[in-house]
């Protein structure tokens, strides 16, 4: 494992076929510091450093931070002056050496040339490097002259191993990682050479992991049994990361079409990096961020108050919590440490034992992750500092914390020691004695005793984990490496196991407050009207991938949205249309509605369970002529066992991009319960063996082939 180093109703069916670490970069960690305290950062908020040597820093407290809700969406779309950014497109791959990706920089002004060198040795470059990014429309770049230079194809190499765990932690999820593709370097028109603090990293997923279910409703939103994907154009999360007036609330009230509100943490992933210029901008040092919406609760020295109903929630909304792209921000201590914020450390600084921006004085022994260590009693007036407790990581939440969270009564919290001039990490391990002591009693004078209190305070905490993307949805390889995360993060730990060490891991949080509280990161979505897809590509080199869905309001479905990964050239007048039974339609239209969004309109509604199939040409990236076929089938369904078929009856569905594996993800076979017995009725079904109980035990009948 890897710890933070130190630092001085209906259902629809659609099936669509078709004919290591880089190395030689020194980070000076000292002097990052040293920089970071010289330009304001608090050094409370520096936990430490990462597996690269780069300062963690939180940004709660920024005084810099614009929470201001934007005037002009079209305003943000692209990067502001004076910032940065890469994205490796798609953002996870297969280990199969199938499975490719890209490296996007944008430059975000006028440079003479973009490398990548010291590759990964687990990855195959698309050239002897280094590797040189591209911008004119070849090699793979998509647009000429954008300012966002594009790589060839990277994939895996078969012959190399990726680690079994993440970050190389038996406690964390099996078969997934990060990996740093390489080092950038960006000459500039002045003749000097910059680079980003933290270079492009890639998902690894083993290619025996199935595939998730992932659900695609609209244009902008895609979820998973523990994720969302919501797709913006203005990269909120990393924009507000650094300061660059990203809105929290657009991400939430997307989440909100698809979820209820039920929700008390948002837990936000960002699947691209944004950097300020120079490289060493304090704001690129922020790997996580807490922004508090509601606050039930008094004693804690900060006021009550309710912003909720500005991210679409009514009342039940406490945080969204910013983590950094990457390896960078998905730490189990990260995540928890921005969690932790909801309740500590807000006391006055008069007391001494936190500053202003949310962080525990370093030299006390509050023990917390967000600030502070465990000072081990030795008998004598004295104390041993244990480095391993406290902001760096912990296996639990300390007792002020716990007491701060309504959790324990004040009696069971120890007097907090604080030291005065201790050197650290040197302190580590050494014998120490406080300079002063700050008692809860006191805590209690100034800020009044926590309420409400153990008997009536919250422990049942569901969590809503969001994956933002820039301008466009993630595919089902990323889709299943974060619903992985999201499903870890409240895991049952086995009674036998000790409590997990949040670190710079991935671990289940399902024991670090204890006193009773649950931890659940299972969605309940309300779908539209479903729509299950199956996208197999066109067997076409260069062919793209397709997400469907329904126009929401259409409950005949006779409008279908399309929406490719690539751009395609739809070739006029050859599309045709053919049914197995019942009446189809007579005629269609495709429409461009955007970049890679396309509707197929028909002229009549698609018959009930009856395939209706529909061939038509497109060109592909390689200039290529290939058919799609697209197969629609309405089964009406009572999903809800109200005895009536209507929108209520809104119904699980599939879309199984890249080849995912089937899951229920509601009770389709009326058994009371959500499980693989699900699956296999719908499979089943699907595939013409038996009727359903909600579609009134009729079926589809056996999906033909293409013509």
């Amino acid at each position: 494992m890897r710890k933070f180093g130190w630092v001085s109703g209906v259902v629809l069916v659609l099936g669509l076929v078709g004919r290591g670490h880089a190395q030689g970069k020194s980070n000076p960690a000292a002097g990052f510091v040293a920089e970071l305290v010289r330009t304001g950062v608090s050094p409370h908020a520096i936990r430490g450093t990462d597996a690269y040597g780069v300062p963690v820093v939180c940004s709660q407290g920024d005084p810099g931070r614009n929470r201001s809700h934007r005037d002009s969406k079209q305003a943000a779309r692209a990067l502001p002056t004076g910032s940065r950014g890469w994205e490796c497109i798609p953002g996870v791959i297969r280990n199969d050496g199938v499975d490719t990706f890209r490296v996007e920089v944008d430059v975000n002004g006028a440079v003479n040339e973009v490398t990548l060198d010291a590759i990964n040795p687990l990855l195959v470059a698309p050239q002897t490097p280094p590797v040189v990014l591209r911008d004119d429309g070849t090699g793979g770049d998509l647009v000429a002259g954008d300012l966002v230079y594009t790589s060839g194809d990277f994939r895996f190499d078969t012959s190399q191993v990726m680690s079994p765990h993440y970050q190389g932690d038996s406690n964390s999820p099996a078969g997934l990682d990060f990996e740093t593709v390489g080092l950038v370097t960006i000459d500039e028109t002045n003749g000097t050479s910059t680079s980003f603090l933290l270079d492009p990293e890639i998902g690894l997923l083993d290619a025996s992991l199935p595939g998730t279910f992932v659900q695609v409703p609209d244009w902008d939103v895609a979820y998973a049994p523990n994720v969302v994907n919501v797709r913006t154009n203005d990269r909120n999360a990393q924009r507000f990361l650094r300061g660059l007036g990203g809105d929290l609330r657009d991400v939430t009230n997307l989440m909100y079409t698809v979820l209820p509100d039920r929700y008390h943490f948002c837990m936000l992933f960002s699947t691209n990096k944004v950097e300020r210029l120079p490289r060493v901008s304090s704001a690129n040092f922020f790997a996580g961020n807490f922004s508090n919406v509601r606050r039930d609760f008094t004693g804690t020295g900060g006021a009550a108050f309710d912003d909720s109903a500005s991210y679409g929630s009514d009342g039940e909304l406490l945080s969204v919590n910013v983590l950094d792209s990457t390896s960078r921000g998905i730490a189990s201590s990260n995540a928890m440490h921005e969690v932790t914020h909801q309740w500590s450390a807000h006391t006055s600084a008069t007391l001494g034992i936190n500053d202003a921006t949310g962080h525990y004085n370093s030299q006390c022994s509050a023990a917390s992750l967000v600030g502070g260590f465990a000072w081990i009693a030795n008998g004598d007036g004295t104390f041993t500092l244990d480095c391993d407790q406290g902001r760096n990581g912990s296996h639990n939440a300390p007792p002020l914390d716990k007491y701060f969270a309504g959790l324990i009564d004040g009696a069971l919290v120890p007097p907090i020691q604080v030291g005065s001039g201790l050197s650290m990490p040197s302190a580590c391990g050494t014998s120490v004695a406080p300079e002063y002591t700050v008692t809860i009693g006191e805590i209690q004078a100034l800020h009044g005793v926590r309420s409400p209190g153990p008997a009536t305070t919250q422990r049942d905490f569901n969590v809503a984990f969001v994956a933002e993307s820039h301008g466009r949805l993630l595919n089902n390889t990323e889709m299943t490496f974060y619903q992985i995360l999201a499903e870890h993060f409240a895991k049952s730990v086995p009674a036998a196991d000790p409590d997990p060490y949040l670190g710079f891991n991935w671990v289940s949080v399902d024991r670090y407050f204890g006193e009773g509280t649950t931890w659940n990161t299972t969605l309940q979505p309300t779908p539209p009207p479903a729509l299950i897809g199956i996208a197999d590509g066109l067997g076409v080199t260069g062919s793209p991938s397709a997400f469907i869905s329904p126009v929401s309001a259409d409950v005949d479905f006779t409008s279908i949205r399309i929406e490719v990964s690539e751009p395609i050239d739809l070739v006029a007048g050859r599309f045709t249309i053919d049914v197995t039974g019942g009446t189809a339609p007579t005629g269609m239209t495709l429409v461009t509605d955007g970049p890679d969004h396309y509707r197929v309109d028909l002229n009549g509604p698609v018959p009930q369970r009856e395939w209706t199939t529909i061939v038509f040409t497109v060109r592909n990236t390689t200039g290529a002529l290939a058919e799609w076929c697209l197969q629609l089938a309405h089964l009406p369904c009572d999903v809800n066992g109200d005895g009536n078929v209507g929108l209520g009856d809104a119904s699980a569905y599939v879309n199984e991009v890249h080849g995912a594996n089937r899951a229920a993800l509601v009770d389709i076979n009326q058994d009371g319960a959500g499980g693989l017995a699900d699956t296999s009725a719908w499979v089943n079904n699907f595939h013409g063996q038996t009727g359903l109980p909600a579609a009134n035990g009729t079926m589809l009948p056996n999906r033909p082939s293409c013509p």
